[in-house]
This record gives structure tokens, sequence and C-alpha cells, in this order.
């Protein structure tokens, strides 16, 4: 029988967070290859960091979670938590903090498409 002391499972969930960014950083050059280089991956990797750091002050803790809004941050822009609708949903406190990002980005996908809808139809009008 294996016994993990506490300094042990302590070791191992730092090396696990310590991954953490570069694991963000494949899922978003799988996902969005042209905008998110690997010649560029120091770089992303850093604003990964930073802004998983950021997402601790609305209690964003699991990794999906973490995932969307550091994508929200790189897509959309780097303070769109400070954007009113996107600051009510996040601090929305009757709910947890996976609704409360999913809510956003359910928001976030919204808009951005009304917005390209809305673009789109301004071209047909001219």
């Amino acid at each position: 029988m294996f016994i993990i002391r506490r300094e042990q499972i302590k070791s191992l969930l730092c090396s696990f967070a310590a991954k953490l960014p570069e694991r963000m950083f494949d899922a978003l050059h799988e996902t969005f290859p042209t905008r998110f280089s690997v010649n560029n991956r120091a770089e992303i990797t850093a604003a990964v960091r930073i802004h998983i750091e950021g997402a601790s002050r609305f209690g964003l803790m699991q990794e999906r979670d973490l995932f969307l809004f550091v994508a929200l941050k790189l897509l959309l822009e780097p303070d769109f938590e400070n954007e009113p609708w996107a600051h009510r949903l996040l601090t929305d406190v009757s709910l947890d903090s996976s609704a409360r990002i999913q809510n956003v980005y359910s928001e976030a996908v919204l808009r951005a498409l009304s917005s390209a809808l809305a673009g789109k139809a301004k071209e047909e009008i001219k």
C-alpha cells in the first residue's frame, strides 16, 4: 500500500499548476493556430499566467473556468471584465463561479455575433 504525504501532494499540485499556462497555450494554438502562433509561445504563455492570476479576483479556480476567462481576455480585449455587462455577470453571487464564467462566455459570443451581423447588414445597405 502506498501512502502519499501532504508534502508530496503539495508538490504534485504545484507541478500541475505550473504547467497550466503551457497546456492553455497548446489548447489555444490548436483552436486558433494563426492567432496563437508557436513563434509567440513565450509571450502568450506569460500573458496566460497574468490572466490566470486575474481570474482569481472572481473566484475562478477550475481549469475550464480559467481557460474561458483567459480565452476571453486574449480574444476579446485585455480588460473585458471591466465592461459593465461582464462585471455584473462575473460578480453575480447567486451563481457558482463556473456558471458565472459560462454566462460571460455565452454573452460574449452573442455580442460578437450581433456585432458581426450588424456590420454585414451595414455593408449590404451600401
